[in-house]
């Protein structure tokens, strides 16, 4: 039995994988599941049994996404910054890193929602799920780093992520980041005077 469920674990990993490579890089409508099936090397069965449909295999694989990429950024961020107003800043860098990968493709929610005009549909509803956890996220950090209307933020600094995000996949330039990173850094001067050294003294 345990033998069986590892191998069923392992068929539903390489479904999930697979499509999320090939989904990323050409998009939903164009990924048929023959090609999903081929690349993978899962019985087709097998996709039917543990999804239902290639539509209930993207929506996984978006959800399965979500989960690994906030992780990965959440992580990455950890790594190089813990004071809460660098932390704003260093995700830019992490952008940076992301966008100069061989594999960058831009951002996968983003590009799903463009393939469906109705805004009801499952797999735009998980884009705006992703979008809205990121945007928590950033929320956190915004209030951590004491600026007011940290929701206010949130959304501002958001916006500035999807720009640089778009910049670097349409010109192919991952230095969209460094550039987003410097209006970023001038946004949090304006709200934030840094204090750290001591205001100059007067002179009569």
């Amino acid at each position: 039995m345990c033998s069986m469920d590892a191998l069923a674990s392992s068929l539903h990993q390489q479904l999930l994988e697979t499509t999320e490579r090939l989904v990323y890089a050409h998009g939903v409508h164009a990924v048929g599941v023959d090609q999903i099936v081929r690349e993978s090397g899962v019985p087709r069965r097998s996709l039917y049994k543990h999804f239902g449909s290639k539509e209930g295999l993207v929506l996984r694989m978006l959800e399965h996404r979500h989960a690994r990429w906030m992780a990965w950024f959440g992580a990455a961020v950890d790594a190089r910054a813990q004071a809460p107003r660098a932390r704003l800043l260093a995700l830019f860098d992490v952008l940076h890193v992301w966008f100069a990968s061989p594999d960058f493709h831009g951002c996968a929610f983003i590009n799903v929602a463009g393939q469906y005009a109705d805004a009801a549909e499952p797999a735009r509803q998980v884009a705006q799920r992703h979008k809205a956890a990121l945007r928590d996220w950033i929320e956190r950090e915004c209030a951590a780093a004491g600026l007011h209307s940290a929701a206010v933020w949130a959304r501002r600094w958001l916006v500035v992520v999807d720009g640089a995000i778009a910049v670097a996949l349409v010109g192919a330039d991952p230095d969209a980041a460094l550039d987003a990173r410097s209006v970023a850094a001038a946004l949090l001067d304006a709200a934030l005077p840094d204090t750290s050294s001591p205001p100059l003294e007067s002179h009569r």
